[in-house]
């Protein structure tokens, strides 16, 4: 198609190679599009080809002016043409993309181990610290009372362990492992490629490890504060007692209820004493199961509870073992207000049992009571009358009157490190 004269005009205008004015009602223009009249460029529409796209052209008067691009075979696009001098009126830009969600925060490193049932290299059983700096670009752990006793990840390119030895010389050779090495020997491997060692599938090196692994993992619960509270034994709403190592600590089931699980008695005994001499827990519930229902707790419900003792541990023994000692005692406020003022902690007075109720100077029968009955006479009660003989549980006084419902998802926490 020839170049017209309109073209030539207007074709530092449009920026088109091929471009063709043509003459339009104002109304069939839309908006966008500069206004003027064909005389007041010398124009008229006899100056455009009839056919250009088929457009129907009527007279000069009250017209705009449209770019029309155009190739060999016709029409392929429309543009607007400004006239000199006027301001042009750009559509509104796209709505902008949203940026992609933020990939969510890959899960914390648990930040202990607590390993149990090495027969051969026994040094493996025990509690295993996370460091505080990653190891060959994974969370690396070291056994509690020990600084060169490693549970870490080697690929060759460390600086502990002979610059990473159990990756060169332990089957199988020269392939990045989990290494645990003990008492001068590596122990237990697994090529398990993960963030953190795994509690399972690991390999007894031979002739320097034997037995059947339990490994349990622990993440600190973000409700205790920077307060280092360790996860020591958990439950839903009650269980049977044993002093071995169950299962791995923050499990939960299908409805978020807790799983049993807890520490082996040794390994909670491990941790402390304190510089005062005394073991500090912190038992932790928040909900309540009874005679109306599962319902959360509130703070008319006491929820957490603080206990020291002198004793050691024993799982199945009245209040864990805890309260038969002269010098136990509880506290109902928050851990900041039972360190800072020892009123805050009350003597118990119901022999070896757990009860607050039995101070009656602090609190009589009610929602805020804690209360562990005789477990080898009793065993876990709740509700008017209802005993579970040979269960564990911990419950609530009369909330209402004459009903006492379980304390459920239940978290013993113990006191790491030493001094308060």
């Amino acid at each position: 198609m020839a170049k017209s004269r309109t073209a030539t005009m207007l074709s530092h205008l449009c920026s088109l190679t091929f471009c063709v004015c043509a003459c339009a009602m104002k109304a069939r223009a839309g908006p966008g599009i500069c206004t003027g009249t064909a005389a007041s460029l010398g124009l008229t529409c006899s100056d455009i080809p009839a056919n250009a796209c088929n457009q129907t052209y009527t007279t000069e008067t009250d017209q705009s002016w449209m770019c029309e691009l155009h190739n060999d075979r016709g029409c392929v696009s429309t543009t607007f043409c400004l006239l000199p001098g006027q301001i042009p009126v750009s559509p509104a830009p796209p709505p902008p993309v949203p940026p992609p969600p933020p990939a969510p925060p890959p899960a914390p490193d648990p930040n202990m181990y607590v390993i149990s049932g090495a027969t051969t290299g026994d040094c493996v059983n025990g509690i295993w610290h996370l460091q505080d700096k990653k190891y060959n670009g994974k969370a690396g752990y070291v056994k509690q009372g020990t600084s060169s006793e490693y549970m870490i990840w080697e690929n060759g390119n460390g600086d502990l362990d002979g610059n990473d030895a159990a990756y060169r010389s332990v089957s199988p050779e020269s392939i990045p492992k989990w290494i645990i090495e003990c008492g001068g020997a590596h122990r237990w491997t697994t090529i398990a490629d993960t963030a953190s060692p795994p509690v399972e599938g690991w390999t007894a090196n031979s002739g320097h490890a034997a037995g059947v692994l339990n490994i349990s993992t622990h993440v600190k619960d973000p409700s205790a504060g920077t307060v280092p509270w360790r996860p020591v034994l958990q439950y839903g709403t009650e269980y049977t007692a044993t002093s071995a190592a169950v299962g791995s600590m923050g499990t939960v089931d299908a409805k978020g209820d807790k799983i049993f699980a807890k520490l082996s008695d040794s390994a909670i005994n491990s941790l402390g004493p304190h510089a005062d001499g005394f073991f500090y827990y912190r038992l932790y519930s928040p909900s309540l199961v009874g005679l109306y229902g599962t319902r959360a707790a509130t703070s008319n419900d006491q929820p957490t509870l603080f206990i020291k003792s002198k004793n050691q541990f024993k799982d199945g023994e009245d209040c864990y073992n805890l309260c038969s000692d002269s010098t136990s005692a509880y506290c109902e406020k928050t851990w900041e207000e039972c360190q800072t003022d020892a009123k805050n902690w009350h003597a118990q007075k119901s022999g070896a049992r757990l009860d607050t109720h039995a101070t009656t100077e602090v609190i009589k029968q009610g929602c805020k009571r804690w209360f562990h009955l005789a477990f080898k006479s009793h065993g876990c009660y709740y509700n008017p009358g209802n005993y579970r003989k040979g269960k564990i549980c911990l419950s609530q006084g009369d909330c209402p009157t004459s009903v006492k419902a379980l304390r459920s998802n239940v978290v013993i926490s113990k006191l790491e490190g030493q001094g308060r």
